[in-house]
């Protein structure tokens, strides 16, 4: 018979995860095992990482367009793709800083906490960017901005893997990382669903990006919630019951440095995970500056002058989706040749073949990348509109360079299905 007075517990004890750890030998009935407070501590925490996610690729897709607005400057100007790159530049300072000082926050006053803090700033940042009136304020929000932002993933991690035991730690560690990809996506998504409504004129095309960043915010809700409701887990307050000396806050780090045989693998990560860092925001993130100057004067000279910055707005943001989905591949093909081949060799392999792509990709990038019915040569309503007012189809690039190829082969095949008989030469 239930004891009558237990339906009247406390929040701290309803949310309390000392009895709610999962049998390591569950096996495929994991999933039965995790109880809803272990489900709200995923939501906030894969929320966060997802969030994060995001704001880092609206960040990237938005800069110039901000900076352009800011400084009374056209996009494509030196002095705006300068300060663009000095943003990028103080925001991933900020980032750096932020997984230092927050993580190791994150050891003193617990990991829930500090990872609630992290969401609200980096959200509270991102939502004020959004009212930015000089580049120089924008700077300096994005920096506070990527101080939240670069104490996320550890924090969430960390929580994570001291909330859930066995089969269920690995799998929500592993849809942690698939959350990265999602925000990914949505945030190509949104840069694509704002370019439309520009388009449209539902809105000014110049507040596009303040849109974008004021979306960004949406975050400090989760934030709210954890503050509220997530608790430390017995594993992280058990630790701090048996510090001995709880205000050395650099003692982990110290502990670290000091073993060889860890201090060469943080050596080994720390090389390997700044490759990847590099080769983000150096190629993946700098890709929309690059798109930005190719894909305006490509419409510049294929579109009526009012259409051109909305038309760049949508190529560049189908084109970061397209690059997003196949991050999205690339990653679960990593794993698969790890798990086939070994580590090295995936590594060797994902670092040759990022490097061949990348420049087969921009040594001759000269038009927009978009999906199109037959091949990346814009969306049809864009072809629907130039065949209404130049009787002709565009292709991405000359007949005499595609010759011989799928897309040309295509083109040739539209032509005909669609009735029209002079293709535009680039």
């Amino acid at each position: 018979m239930p004891v009558l007075g237990s339906a009247r517990r406390s929040r701290a004890d309803r949310f309390d995860v000392s009895t709610q750890w999962l049998d390591p030998d569950a096996g495929t009935r994991w999933l039965r095992g995790v109880s809803g407070y272990q489900w709200l501590v995923m939501v906030v925490a894969g929320g966060a990482w997802l969030f994060d996610n995001l704001d880092q690729r609206l960040f990237s897709l938005a800069r110039i367009p901000a900076l352009a607005e800011l400084m009374l400057l056209p996009a494509g100007d030196a002095a705006v793709q300068a300060w663009g790159k000095n943003v990028t530049a103080v925001f991933l300072v900020g980032w750096g800083l932020g997984g230092i000082v927050l993580g190791i926050f994150g050891d003193r006053f617990g990991r829930a906490r500090v990872l609630s803090v992290s969401m609200l700033l980096y959200a509270l940042g991102t939502a004020a960017t959004a009212l930015s009136t000089t580049a120089m304020a924008f700077l300096v929000l994005r920096f506070l901005t990527g101080i939240g932002i670069g104490g996320v993933f550890g924090l969430a991690a960390a929580l994570i893997a001291d909330t859930f035991a066995g089969s269920a730690r690995v799998a929500m560690l592993a849809a942690l990382q698939i959350l990265s990809i999602v925000g990914n996506i949505v945030a190509a998504l949104l840069k694509i669903g704002v370019e439309h409504a520009a388009s449209a004129g539902l809105i000014a095309q110049s507040n596009s990006w303040r849109i974008l960043f004021a979306l960004g915010g949406l975050p400090v809700l989760l934030g709210i919630v954890g503050l509220l409701w997530l608790r430390e887990p017995p594993a992280w307050r058990d630790a701090q019951a048996a510090e001995e000396s709880p205000r050395r806050w650099l003692a982990p780090l110290q502990a670290l440095l000091a073993d060889p045989r860890e201090r060469r693998h943080l050596l080994i990560g720390s090389l390997l995970a700044s490759a990847g860092v590099v080769g983000l925001w150096s190629v993946g993130e700098y890709a929309v500056d690059l798109q930005e100057a190719v894909f305006r004067d490509y419409y510049a000279r294929h579109a009526d002058a009012s259409a051109v910055a909305g038309l760049v707005g949508a190529a560049k943001g189908q084109a970061y989706l397209l690059q997003m989905m196949g991050g999205c591949i690339g990653m679960l093909a990593f794993v698969w040749a790890a798990n086939r081949w070994g580590r090295r060799p995936a590594f060797v392999g994902a670092f040759a073949l990022a490097f061949a792509l990348t420049v087969l990709t921009y040594a001759r990038l000269e038009t927009p990348i978009a999906p199109d019915p037959f091949c990346f040569a814009g969306n049809d309503s864009t072809n629907r509109r130039w065949s209404t007012s130049h009787r002709e189809w565009p292709t991405p690039c000359s007949p005499e360079r595609q010759s011989g190829s799928v897309c040309y082969l295509a083109n040739r095949k539209r032509e005909r299905w669609r009735g029209a008989s002079n293709p535009r030469e680039v």
